[in-house]
C-alpha cells in the first residue's frame, strides 16, 4: 500500500491517504478531485467506477467513490466532501466514467448534492415535486404527504456549469426539441425496485439520445422495511407512508404471495 500512497501523493499533494484499513482510503478536497480522478483513471489504471455513494458526516456531506484497477484488480476508495454542507456541490466525473450519470443523479435525489458539469441534474427515483432529500438526517417525512394526483411529464432539465472565475450557475434546457420524433420504449422492469421508462429521440433507425426516468410505483423516500402478512399477529408490522406491493417468501415449500398494504 505504500506504493499507491506515494503515487497518489505525487499526483495530488493535498490528498490524504489512509492505508490502515482493508483498502486504501483517499480523502481529497473537491477542488482537486476532478484532476485526481482523471489521473487515477488514465495514469494509474483505475478505469472502473464501481459505485458513487452519497454520505452525510457530522460536519460535512459528500460522496465516497469506489474504484477498481483493471490491471492489478486493486480497490481504492476516495472520499470527497463538499465545501458547503447546507448547499453541497461536487464536481461531476461523468466525463471520465459515464456510468456515474445515473449514480450522481441518485445521490442528488436523496442527499441534495449538486454535481457541477452533470448533463442532466434532475431527480432519478422520487417525484418531481418531492420536498427535501430523504436520506439527510434532518429530513422531515411530514413534508411529503400522500399524493393522489398524477405526476406531470417532465420535459425540462438543468445543469450546473462553472465559468473561468469559479462561479457556478444553473442552466436550464429542454429534454427534447419540438421537432424531434420521440417514442416510448418500455416501461422496462430491470429490477425489483420498479420500472424504468425510456423515451428515445429517433432519426430514422438511429437513436439520437434517450431520456431515462423511473416510472410506475415510486420510491417512498425511506429505507426498505420487511412486510408481514396482515394475519400473522405481529404487532410490529411496519406502517408505511405509501401503498406497497411486496413479494413475500413464506419459507421452503410455500408459494410466494403478493401483498398490497395501505397505511
Amino acid at each position: 500500500m505504500a506504493e499507491i500512497q506515494d503515487k497518489i501523493t505525487k499526483l495530488c499533494p493535498q490528498a490524504q491517504v489512509d492505508t490502515t484499513g482493508e483498502f486504501p482510503l483517499v480523502t481529497v478536497p473537491d477542488a482537486q478531485w476532478h484532476d485526481l480522478a482523471r489521473a487515477l483513471k488514465n495514469e494509474l489504471n483505475y478505469r472502473v467506477l464501481n459505485a458513487v455513494v452519497g454520505m452525510e458526516w457530522p460536519d460535512a456531506r459528500g460522496c465516497v467513490y469506489y474504484l477498481t484497477n483493471i490491471t492489478t484488480h486493486e480497490l481504492l476508495h476516495v472520499k470527497v466532501t463538499a465545501p458547503d454542507r447546507e448547499s453541497p456541490m461536487l464536481h461531476s466525473v461523468v466525463d471520465l466514467w459515464p456510468v456515474a450519470n445515473f449514480q450522481e443523479r441518485e445521490v442528488y435525489d436523496f442527499y441534495g448534492i449538486i454535481f457541477i458539469g452533470h448533463p442532466d441534474m434532475r431527480r432519478m427515483f422520487l417525484r418531481n415535486d418531492w420536498v427535501g432529500y430523504p436520506l439527510r438526517k434532518d429530513y422531515d417525512p411530514a413534508s411529503n404527504p400522500l399524493r393522489l394526483e398524477g405526476e406531470t411529464n417532465e420535459d425540462y432539465t438543468c445543469r450546473w456549469v462553472e465559468d473561468e472565475n469559479g462561479k457556478v450557475k444553473k442552466v436550464e434546457g429542454k429534454v427534447f426539441e419540438d421537432d424531434e420524433y420521440v417514442v416510448n420504449v418500455g416501461p422496462q422492469h430491470p429490477s425489483t425496485h420498479g420500472v424504468m421508462r425510456y423515451r428515445a429521440s429517433l432519426d430514422g433507425e438511429p437513436s439520437l439520445h434517450v431520456h431515462v426516468r423511473r416510472e410506475g410505483p415510486r420510491h417512498r423516500g425511506a429505507p426498505p422495511r420487511r412486510a408481514h402478512p396482515p394475519d400473522d399477529g405481529r404487532a410490529d408490522a411496519p406502517v408505511v407512508p405509501l401503498a406497497e406491493l411486496r413479494l413475500l417468501d413464506d419459507g421452503p415449500g410455500c408459494h410466494d404471495r403478493l401483498l398490497l398494504r395501505f397505511p
